[in-house]
Protein backbone atom coordinates (compact mmCIF):
# COMPACT_ATOMS: atom_id res chain seq x y z
CA UNK A 1 0.00 0.00 0.00
CA UNK A 2 1.04 3.60 -0.92
CA UNK A 3 1.95 5.69 2.53
CA UNK A 4 -0.55 8.57 2.87
CA UNK A 5 -0.68 10.32 5.84
CA UNK A 6 -3.43 12.24 7.01
CA UNK A 7 -3.51 15.17 9.63
CA UNK A 8 -6.94 15.40 12.09
CA UNK A 9 -6.67 18.87 14.19
CA UNK A 10 -9.01 21.01 15.63
CA UNK A 11 -7.70 24.44 15.48
CA UNK A 12 -9.15 27.99 17.36
CA UNK A 13 -9.58 31.48 16.65
CA UNK A 14 -7.30 31.94 13.27
CA UNK A 15 -7.05 35.58 14.25
CA UNK A 16 -5.09 34.80 17.54
CA UNK A 17 -1.53 35.28 17.41
CA UNK A 18 1.23 34.89 20.29
CA UNK A 19 4.84 35.30 19.91
CA UNK A 20 5.61 30.99 20.55
CA UNK A 21 8.64 29.05 19.01
CA UNK A 22 7.19 25.75 19.18
CA UNK A 23 9.55 22.73 19.30
CA UNK A 24 9.64 19.08 18.05
CA UNK A 25 11.21 16.91 21.23
CA UNK A 26 13.81 14.34 19.23
CA UNK A 27 11.63 11.27 20.67
CA UNK A 28 9.21 12.39 17.36
CA UNK A 29 12.19 10.66 15.62
CA UNK A 30 14.11 13.75 14.50
CA UNK A 31 18.05 13.34 14.63
CA UNK A 32 17.87 17.44 15.39
CA UNK A 33 18.03 18.06 19.07
CA UNK A 34 15.51 20.66 18.99
CA UNK A 35 13.19 21.41 15.31
CA UNK A 36 11.52 24.55 15.33
CA UNK A 37 8.96 26.08 13.23
CA UNK A 38 9.96 29.18 11.22
CA UNK A 39 7.50 31.98 12.81
CA UNK A 40 6.66 33.16 16.09
CA UNK A 41 2.95 32.33 16.01
CA UNK A 42 0.20 29.94 17.43
CA UNK A 43 0.65 28.21 14.25
CA UNK A 44 2.46 24.76 13.79
CA UNK A 45 1.85 23.65 10.37
CA UNK A 46 5.20 23.43 9.75
CA UNK A 47 5.11 20.23 12.37
CA UNK A 48 2.55 18.04 10.41
CA UNK A 49 4.44 18.48 7.03
CA UNK A 50 8.12 17.45 8.58
CA UNK A 51 6.36 14.55 9.73
CA UNK A 52 5.14 13.74 6.59
CA UNK A 53 8.89 13.95 5.27
CA UNK A 54 8.85 17.64 4.47
CA UNK A 55 12.25 19.10 5.43
CA UNK A 56 14.51 21.81 3.84
CA UNK A 57 15.37 21.47 0.44
CA UNK A 58 12.70 19.13 -0.03
CA UNK A 59 8.98 18.72 -1.81
CA UNK A 60 6.30 17.70 -0.22
CA UNK A 61 4.25 14.22 -2.50
CA UNK A 62 0.82 16.58 -2.12
CA UNK A 63 -1.22 12.48 -2.76
CA UNK A 64 0.58 11.31 -0.32
CA UNK A 65 -0.37 13.80 2.22
CA UNK A 66 -4.20 14.89 3.51
CA UNK A 67 -4.56 17.43 6.38
CA UNK A 68 -8.46 17.95 8.02
CA UNK A 69 -9.43 20.22 10.31
CA UNK A 70 -12.29 20.14 12.99
CA UNK A 71 -14.62 23.06 14.33
CA UNK A 72 -17.04 25.29 14.42
CA UNK A 73 -18.72 27.42 11.44
CA UNK A 74 -16.46 30.97 12.63
CA UNK A 75 -13.44 28.59 12.86
CA UNK A 76 -14.06 27.25 9.66
CA UNK A 77 -14.82 30.48 7.75
CA UNK A 78 -11.68 32.19 9.29
CA UNK A 79 -9.31 29.14 8.36
CA UNK A 80 -10.69 29.02 5.16
CA UNK A 81 -9.28 32.27 4.57
CA UNK A 82 -5.93 31.47 6.38
CA UNK A 83 -5.06 28.13 5.86
CA UNK A 84 -4.12 27.82 2.21
CA UNK A 85 -1.44 30.84 2.82
CA UNK A 86 0.01 29.53 5.64
CA UNK A 87 0.66 26.26 3.83
CA UNK A 88 2.00 27.55 1.16
CA UNK A 89 4.47 29.53 2.69
CA UNK A 90 5.55 26.38 4.06
CA UNK A 91 5.52 24.26 1.41
CA UNK A 92 6.53 26.81 -1.48
CA UNK A 93 4.38 28.97 -3.83
CA UNK A 94 2.08 26.79 -6.25
CA UNK A 95 1.95 23.73 -4.23
CA UNK A 96 -1.60 22.68 -2.87
CA UNK A 97 -1.74 20.44 0.09
CA UNK A 98 -5.42 18.97 0.40
CA UNK A 99 -7.47 20.37 2.99
CA UNK A 100 -11.38 19.72 4.09
CA UNK A 101 -12.85 21.46 6.93
CA UNK A 102 -14.95 19.45 8.94
CA UNK A 103 -17.89 21.78 10.45
CA UNK A 104 -19.68 21.00 13.65
CA UNK A 105 -22.12 22.67 15.91
CA UNK A 106 -21.16 25.60 17.96
CA UNK A 107 -20.70 24.56 21.28
CA UNK A 108 -23.62 27.05 22.41
CA UNK A 109 -26.48 24.68 20.53
CA UNK A 110 -24.85 21.46 21.89
CA UNK A 111 -27.19 19.10 24.34
CA UNK A 112 -26.47 17.46 27.36
CA UNK A 113 -23.65 14.80 26.99
CA UNK A 114 -26.14 11.79 27.77
CA UNK A 115 -28.87 13.14 24.91
CA UNK A 116 -28.18 10.44 22.31
CA UNK A 117 -29.09 12.87 19.48
CA UNK A 118 -27.19 15.63 21.03
CA UNK A 119 -24.22 17.54 19.96
CA UNK A 120 -21.24 15.41 21.83
CA UNK A 121 -22.13 12.24 20.70
CA UNK A 122 -22.36 14.33 17.30
CA UNK A 123 -18.83 15.50 17.60
CA UNK A 124 -17.92 11.69 18.63
CA UNK A 125 -18.52 10.52 15.69
CA UNK A 126 -17.41 12.56 13.16
CA UNK A 127 -13.93 12.51 14.69
CA UNK A 128 -14.46 8.47 15.00
CA UNK A 129 -15.22 9.36 11.04
CA UNK A 130 -12.13 11.33 10.83
CA UNK A 131 -9.79 9.21 12.12
CA UNK A 132 -10.84 6.31 9.85
CA UNK A 133 -8.35 4.80 7.54
CA UNK A 134 -10.75 5.56 4.52
CA UNK A 135 -12.64 9.09 4.64
CA UNK A 136 -16.16 8.91 2.74
CA UNK A 137 -18.47 11.83 1.48
CA UNK A 138 -15.79 14.89 1.58
CA UNK A 139 -17.05 15.69 -1.77
CA UNK A 140 -18.05 19.44 -1.81
CA UNK A 141 -16.21 22.85 -2.13
CA UNK A 142 -16.20 25.11 0.62
CA UNK A 143 -18.98 27.79 -0.09
CA UNK A 144 -18.32 31.58 -0.11
CA UNK A 145 -20.83 31.87 2.79
CA UNK A 146 -20.90 30.92 5.80
CA UNK A 147 -22.69 27.66 6.15
CA UNK A 148 -25.50 27.31 8.88
CA UNK A 149 -25.43 23.23 9.38
CA UNK A 150 -22.62 20.77 10.00
CA UNK A 151 -21.00 19.80 6.53
CA UNK A 152 -17.95 18.33 5.07
CA UNK A 153 -16.17 20.47 2.66
CA UNK A 154 -13.07 20.84 0.81
CA UNK A 155 -11.03 23.52 0.68
CA UNK A 156 -8.40 22.75 -1.34
CA UNK A 157 -7.81 19.24 -3.22
CA UNK A 158 -9.61 17.30 -4.75
CA UNK A 159 -12.16 14.22 -3.17
CA UNK A 160 -9.80 11.49 -4.01
CA UNK A 161 -7.53 12.95 -1.94
CA UNK A 162 -9.70 11.91 0.90
CA UNK A 163 -10.71 8.73 -0.29
CA UNK A 164 -7.33 7.02 0.14
CA UNK A 165 -6.98 5.03 3.28
CA UNK A 166 -4.63 6.04 5.55
CA UNK A 167 -1.29 4.66 6.65
CA UNK A 168 -0.80 6.98 9.36
CA UNK A 169 -3.02 9.24 10.77
CA UNK A 170 -1.53 12.27 13.12
CA UNK A 171 -3.73 13.25 15.80
CA UNK A 172 -3.29 17.49 16.50
CA UNK A 173 -5.19 18.12 19.45
CA UNK A 174 -3.84 21.37 20.57
CA UNK A 175 -6.00 23.85 19.17
CA UNK A 176 -10.04 24.37 19.90
CA UNK A 177 -12.37 24.16 23.08
CA UNK A 178 -10.42 22.33 26.19
CA UNK A 179 -12.98 19.34 25.82
CA UNK A 180 -11.56 18.42 22.63
CA UNK A 181 -8.78 16.62 23.85
CA UNK A 182 -11.42 14.47 26.11
CA UNK A 183 -13.52 13.64 23.76
CA UNK A 184 -10.87 12.89 21.15
CA UNK A 185 -8.67 10.49 22.90
CA UNK A 186 -12.01 8.42 23.46
CA UNK A 187 -12.61 8.08 19.78
CA UNK A 188 -10.15 6.99 18.99
CA UNK A 189 -9.83 4.42 22.03
CA UNK A 190 -13.18 3.37 20.02
CA UNK A 191 -12.13 3.41 16.59
CA UNK A 192 -8.93 1.50 17.40
CA UNK A 193 -11.20 -1.26 18.98
CA UNK A 194 -13.71 -1.28 15.72
CA UNK A 195 -10.62 -1.24 13.61
CA UNK A 196 -9.73 -4.68 15.42
CA UNK A 197 -12.73 -6.05 15.13
CA UNK A 198 -13.20 -5.26 11.61
CA UNK A 199 -12.14 -7.95 8.93
CA UNK A 200 -10.79 -6.52 5.95
CA UNK A 201 -7.82 -6.11 3.55
CA UNK A 202 -6.61 -2.29 4.83
CA UNK A 203 -4.59 -2.82 8.00
CA UNK A 204 -4.66 -0.41 11.07
CA UNK A 205 -2.97 2.51 10.81
CA UNK A 206 -0.59 3.94 12.64
CA UNK A 207 -2.00 6.48 14.95
CA UNK A 208 0.06 9.66 16.70
CA UNK A 209 -1.43 11.98 19.02
CA UNK A 210 0.14 15.49 19.20
CA UNK A 211 -0.26 18.24 21.66
CA UNK A 212 1.58 21.67 21.37
CA UNK A 213 1.43 23.30 24.79
CA UNK A 214 1.92 27.14 24.97
CA UNK A 215 1.24 26.83 28.57
CA UNK A 216 4.71 25.06 29.23
CA UNK A 217 6.61 27.65 27.43
CA UNK A 218 9.72 28.95 28.41
CA UNK A 219 11.70 31.49 27.71
CA UNK A 220 11.36 35.92 27.15
CA UNK A 221 8.08 37.41 25.91
CA UNK A 222 9.99 38.36 22.73
CA UNK A 223 11.08 34.19 21.88
CA UNK A 224 9.31 31.80 23.57
CA UNK A 225 9.46 28.38 22.98
CA UNK A 226 6.51 26.17 23.74
CA UNK A 227 7.25 21.95 23.16
CA UNK A 228 4.82 19.90 21.43
CA UNK A 229 4.44 17.34 23.01
CA UNK A 230 4.28 13.54 21.75
CA UNK A 231 1.25 11.29 23.49
CA UNK A 232 1.36 8.10 21.38
CA UNK A 233 2.45 5.99 23.91
CA UNK A 234 -0.93 6.83 26.68
CA UNK A 235 -3.06 5.46 23.41
CA UNK A 236 -0.69 2.45 23.06
CA UNK A 237 -0.64 1.95 26.87
CA UNK A 238 -4.12 1.90 26.93
CA UNK A 239 -4.58 -0.43 24.34
CA UNK A 240 -1.80 -2.90 25.84
CA UNK A 241 -4.07 -2.81 28.48
CA UNK A 242 -7.65 -3.87 27.20
CA UNK A 243 -4.92 -6.34 25.49
CA UNK A 244 -4.02 -7.82 28.42
CA UNK A 245 -7.56 -7.73 29.80
CA UNK A 246 -8.97 -10.05 27.39
CA UNK A 247 -5.92 -12.30 27.47
CA UNK A 248 -6.03 -12.70 30.99
CA UNK A 249 -9.94 -13.22 30.88
CA UNK A 250 -10.55 -15.09 28.13
CA UNK A 251 -7.34 -16.58 26.90
CA UNK A 252 -6.94 -14.98 23.32
CA UNK A 253 -3.77 -13.52 22.62
CA UNK A 254 -4.65 -11.54 19.52
CA UNK A 255 -5.16 -8.29 19.85
CA UNK A 256 -2.40 -8.38 22.55
CA UNK A 257 -0.36 -9.86 20.42
CA UNK A 258 -1.20 -7.22 17.54
CA UNK A 259 -0.83 -3.96 19.27
CA UNK A 260 2.73 -5.63 20.91
CA UNK A 261 3.95 -5.97 16.98
CA UNK A 262 2.74 -2.60 16.29
CA UNK A 263 4.68 -0.68 19.04
CA UNK A 264 7.84 -1.68 16.80
CA UNK A 265 9.82 -2.34 19.85
CA UNK A 266 12.11 -5.51 19.57
CA UNK A 267 11.33 -6.88 22.92
CA UNK A 268 7.06 -5.96 22.41
CA UNK A 269 7.37 -7.20 18.44
CA UNK A 270 8.97 -10.66 20.44
CA UNK A 271 7.00 -10.83 22.96
CA UNK A 272 3.85 -10.12 20.74
CA UNK A 273 4.77 -12.94 18.43
CA UNK A 274 5.24 -15.84 21.66
CA UNK A 275 2.16 -14.55 22.88
CA UNK A 276 0.38 -14.96 19.67
CA UNK A 277 1.73 -18.37 19.12
CA UNK A 278 0.95 -19.98 22.60
CA UNK A 279 -2.66 -18.63 22.90
CA UNK A 280 -3.54 -20.54 19.53
CA UNK A 281 -1.59 -23.76 20.83
CA UNK A 282 -3.81 -23.72 23.38
CA UNK A 283 -6.49 -23.30 21.86
CA UNK A 284 -6.16 -25.63 18.98
CA UNK A 285 -5.34 -28.56 21.51
CA UNK A 286 -1.75 -28.88 20.45
CA UNK A 287 0.28 -30.15 23.29
CA UNK A 288 3.62 -31.34 21.94
CA UNK A 289 3.92 -27.62 20.77
CA UNK A 290 2.63 -25.81 24.16
CA UNK A 291 5.45 -28.34 26.09
CA UNK A 292 8.33 -28.07 23.38
CA UNK A 293 8.16 -24.73 21.61
CA UNK A 294 5.20 -22.09 22.75
CA UNK A 295 5.82 -22.07 26.54
CA UNK A 296 9.25 -22.44 25.96
CA UNK A 297 9.44 -19.11 23.72
CA UNK A 298 7.15 -17.42 25.28
CA UNK A 299 9.44 -17.68 28.71
CA UNK A 300 12.08 -16.55 27.00
CA UNK A 301 10.54 -13.12 25.72
CA UNK A 302 8.92 -12.26 29.06
CA UNK A 303 12.49 -12.46 29.90
CA UNK A 304 12.79 -8.98 28.03
CA UNK A 305 9.61 -8.04 30.12
CA UNK A 306 11.61 -5.24 31.78
CA UNK A 307 12.44 -3.50 28.59
CA UNK A 308 8.56 -3.04 28.00
CA UNK A 309 7.62 -2.23 31.17
CA UNK A 310 10.11 0.73 30.51
CA UNK A 311 8.79 2.08 27.87
CA UNK A 312 5.15 1.56 28.87
CA UNK A 313 4.66 0.85 32.78
CA UNK A 314 1.37 1.09 32.97
CA UNK A 315 1.51 -2.77 31.85
CA UNK A 316 4.25 -3.83 34.29
CA UNK A 317 1.86 -5.24 36.36
CA UNK A 318 0.22 -7.41 33.98
CA UNK A 319 3.51 -8.28 32.53
CA UNK A 320 4.61 -9.74 35.65
CA UNK A 321 1.51 -11.49 36.28
CA UNK A 322 1.83 -13.11 33.18
CA UNK A 323 5.76 -14.44 33.68
CA UNK A 324 3.96 -16.01 37.63
CA UNK A 325 1.18 -17.26 36.00
CA UNK A 326 3.22 -19.17 33.69
CA UNK A 327 5.99 -19.88 35.87
CA UNK A 328 5.01 -23.37 36.82
CA UNK A 329 4.00 -24.81 33.71
CA UNK A 330 7.43 -23.59 32.86
CA UNK A 331 9.40 -25.52 34.59
CA UNK A 332 7.88 -28.35 33.53
CA UNK A 333 8.87 -27.88 29.43
CA UNK A 334 11.75 -28.11 27.19
CA UNK A 335 12.27 -28.85 23.93
CA UNK A 336 12.87 -32.08 24.91
CA UNK A 337 10.20 -33.05 27.28
CA UNK A 338 7.92 -35.87 26.04
CA UNK A 339 3.40 -35.51 26.39
CA UNK A 340 3.69 -38.51 28.04
CA UNK A 341 5.67 -37.99 30.81
CA UNK A 342 6.49 -36.85 34.56
CA UNK A 343 6.91 -33.37 33.10
CA UNK A 344 4.25 -33.67 30.77
CA UNK A 345 1.58 -34.42 32.73
CA UNK A 346 2.76 -31.65 35.36
CA UNK A 347 2.91 -29.21 32.76
CA UNK A 348 -0.28 -30.44 31.49
CA UNK A 349 -2.19 -29.75 34.95
CA UNK A 350 -0.66 -26.40 35.11
CA UNK A 351 -2.01 -25.61 31.75
CA UNK A 352 -5.48 -26.93 32.63
CA UNK A 353 -5.64 -24.20 35.33
CA UNK A 354 -4.92 -21.77 32.76
CA UNK A 355 -8.18 -23.27 30.92
CA UNK A 356 -10.31 -22.85 33.97
CA UNK A 357 -9.28 -19.54 34.67
CA UNK A 358 -10.09 -18.15 31.36
CA UNK A 359 -13.60 -20.44 31.09
CA UNK A 360 -12.09 -22.31 28.12
CA UNK A 361 -14.33 -25.27 28.89
CA UNK A 362 -14.37 -27.37 26.09
CA UNK A 363 -10.51 -27.70 25.70
CA UNK A 364 -10.08 -28.10 29.82
CA UNK A 365 -12.63 -31.23 29.62
CA UNK A 366 -10.10 -32.37 26.37
CA UNK A 367 -6.93 -31.66 28.47
CA UNK A 368 -8.46 -33.61 31.51
CA UNK A 369 -9.15 -36.69 29.65
CA UNK A 370 -5.72 -37.07 27.60
CA UNK A 371 -4.37 -36.01 30.73
CA UNK A 372 -6.12 -39.15 32.43
CA UNK A 373 -4.76 -41.49 29.62
CA UNK A 374 -0.92 -40.34 29.77
CA UNK A 375 -1.20 -41.03 33.36
CA UNK A 376 -2.79 -44.08 33.32
CA UNK A 377 0.34 -45.43 31.00
CA UNK A 378 3.24 -43.80 33.62
CA UNK A 379 1.77 -45.86 36.32
CA UNK A 380 1.57 -49.39 34.71
CA UNK A 381 5.38 -49.20 35.88
CA UNK A 382 8.22 -47.18 36.91
CA UNK A 383 9.79 -46.44 33.75
CA UNK A 384 7.16 -45.84 31.05
CA UNK A 385 7.97 -47.62 27.46
CA UNK A 386 5.87 -44.74 25.90
CA UNK A 387 7.16 -44.02 22.35
CA UNK A 388 7.97 -40.65 21.15
CA UNK A 389 4.75 -38.80 20.11
CA UNK A 390 6.51 -38.32 16.78
CA UNK A 391 7.31 -42.09 16.64
CA UNK A 392 5.51 -43.64 13.33
CA UNK A 393 3.74 -46.29 15.88
CA UNK A 394 2.47 -43.74 18.42
CA UNK A 395 -0.73 -43.08 16.96
CA UNK A 396 -1.68 -46.80 17.37
CA UNK A 397 0.15 -47.39 21.03
CA UNK A 398 -2.28 -44.40 22.13
CA UNK A 399 -5.47 -45.76 20.33
CA UNK A 400 -4.28 -49.26 22.61
CA UNK A 401 -3.99 -47.04 25.26
CA UNK A 402 -7.54 -45.94 25.10
CA UNK A 403 -9.01 -48.93 25.43
CA UNK A 404 -7.24 -49.98 28.40
CA UNK A 405 -7.58 -47.20 30.02
CA UNK A 406 -10.81 -47.18 29.44
CA UNK A 407 -11.51 -50.73 30.47
CA UNK A 408 -13.57 -51.64 27.56
CA UNK A 409 -10.94 -53.96 25.64
CA UNK A 410 -14.30 -55.80 24.13
CA UNK A 411 -14.99 -52.82 22.04
CA UNK A 412 -11.80 -53.11 20.28
CA UNK A 413 -11.49 -55.18 17.33
CA UNK A 414 -7.44 -55.94 16.41
CA UNK A 415 -5.88 -55.16 13.34
CA UNK A 416 -3.13 -55.42 10.95
CA UNK A 417 -2.59 -51.42 11.43
CA UNK A 418 -4.13 -51.65 14.90
CA UNK A 419 -3.28 -54.78 16.80
CA UNK A 420 -4.20 -55.23 20.53
CA UNK A 421 -1.53 -53.97 22.62
CA UNK A 422 -0.41 -55.38 26.02
CA UNK A 423 0.15 -53.24 28.96
CA UNK A 424 1.72 -54.84 31.77
CA UNK A 425 0.67 -54.31 35.89
CA UNK A 426 2.67 -52.51 38.26
CA UNK A 427 5.63 -54.12 39.14
CA UNK A 428 5.57 -55.85 43.14
CA UNK A 429 2.61 -53.71 43.87
CA UNK A 430 4.40 -49.87 42.39
CA UNK A 431 1.70 -47.65 41.68
CA UNK A 432 -0.93 -50.02 42.13
CA UNK A 433 -3.34 -48.58 44.17
CA UNK A 434 -2.33 -45.15 41.89
CA UNK A 435 -3.65 -46.70 38.54
CA UNK A 436 -6.96 -47.81 40.47
CA UNK A 437 -7.79 -44.39 41.21
CA UNK A 438 -6.81 -43.20 37.86
CA UNK A 439 -9.46 -45.78 35.95
CA UNK A 440 -12.47 -44.88 38.44
CA UNK A 441 -11.87 -41.27 37.98
CA UNK A 442 -11.45 -41.65 33.91
CA UNK A 443 -14.55 -43.85 34.65
CA UNK A 444 -16.83 -41.39 35.82
CA UNK A 445 -15.30 -38.49 33.95
CA UNK A 446 -15.53 -40.01 30.43
CA UNK A 447 -18.94 -39.86 30.20
CA UNK A 448 -19.24 -36.18 31.46
CA UNK A 449 -16.35 -35.25 29.09
CA UNK A 450 -18.35 -36.82 26.00
CA UNK A 451 -21.40 -35.42 26.78
CA UNK A 452 -19.57 -31.80 27.05
CA UNK A 453 -17.62 -32.00 23.62
CA UNK A 454 -20.80 -33.44 21.41
CA UNK A 455 -22.83 -30.42 22.85
CA UNK A 456 -25.17 -32.76 24.73
CA UNK A 457 -26.84 -34.32 21.84
CA UNK A 458 -28.30 -37.31 24.23
CA UNK A 459 -31.53 -37.62 26.12
CA UNK A 460 -29.86 -37.48 29.61
CA UNK A 461 -27.54 -34.53 29.06
CA UNK A 462 -25.59 -32.65 31.90
CA UNK A 463 -27.39 -28.96 32.51
CA UNK A 464 -24.97 -26.15 31.60
CA UNK A 465 -25.06 -25.33 35.81
CA UNK A 466 -23.99 -28.54 36.59
CA UNK A 467 -20.88 -28.73 33.68
CA UNK A 468 -19.74 -25.47 34.73
CA UNK A 469 -19.49 -26.74 38.89
CA UNK A 470 -17.82 -29.90 38.07
CA UNK A 471 -15.44 -28.93 35.90
CA UNK A 472 -13.03 -27.05 38.39
CA UNK A 473 -13.77 -30.54 40.77
CA UNK A 474 -12.20 -32.64 37.57
CA UNK A 475 -9.27 -30.56 37.87
CA UNK A 476 -8.71 -30.76 41.37
CA UNK A 477 -9.19 -34.74 41.64
CA UNK A 478 -6.69 -34.77 38.50
CA UNK A 479 -4.10 -32.61 40.37
CA UNK A 480 -4.29 -34.98 43.33
CA UNK A 481 -3.59 -37.99 40.92
CA UNK A 482 -0.71 -36.59 39.94
CA UNK A 483 0.47 -35.48 42.99
CA UNK A 484 -0.14 -39.41 43.80
CA UNK A 485 1.85 -40.47 40.66
CA UNK A 486 4.60 -38.61 41.32
CA UNK A 487 5.53 -39.35 45.00
CA UNK A 488 4.94 -43.34 44.53
CA UNK A 489 7.11 -42.72 41.10
CA UNK A 490 9.82 -40.86 43.48
CA UNK A 491 9.59 -37.87 42.36
CA UNK A 492 7.47 -35.30 44.49
CA UNK A 493 5.40 -32.70 42.12
CA UNK A 494 5.63 -28.86 41.99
Amino acid sequence: MTPHIRVVAFLGNATKRERYSYVLPPLLGFNDREVRTSRQDTLHHEIWLRLAGWGPGNTIDTQGLSIVVIGTPVTCQEWARQLPLKLEEIVGKGRTVPVALIQHSAPHNWSAIDDPTGGFWSLFKTIGDMLDPTIEHITKPFPKSSPQNDGRWILQGKPEDFAVPATQVILDVSGGYRTYPVIASHALSLKLNELRRRHGPAPVPRYRVLCAVADASVGSDDGRVAPIWDLTSLVTATELSAGFDGFARYGRGDQLAEVLSDTKLPAAVGLGSAIKNWSDDLALMRIQSLLQSSTVELTNALSHRNEVAATYPPISDDLEKLAQRLAKAASHTSRSVEPVSRDGVTAAVHLASQLLATHRYAELAGLIRETLVSLWSLSSKESTTAPSITAAGFSDWRRGLDDFCGRSSSRWRPSAKRPKLEFPPPADGWGEQVRENIEKFYAQFADRRNDHLHWGFRYDAAKRTELHKELAQWLSELSTLVDEYLKVSGRPGS
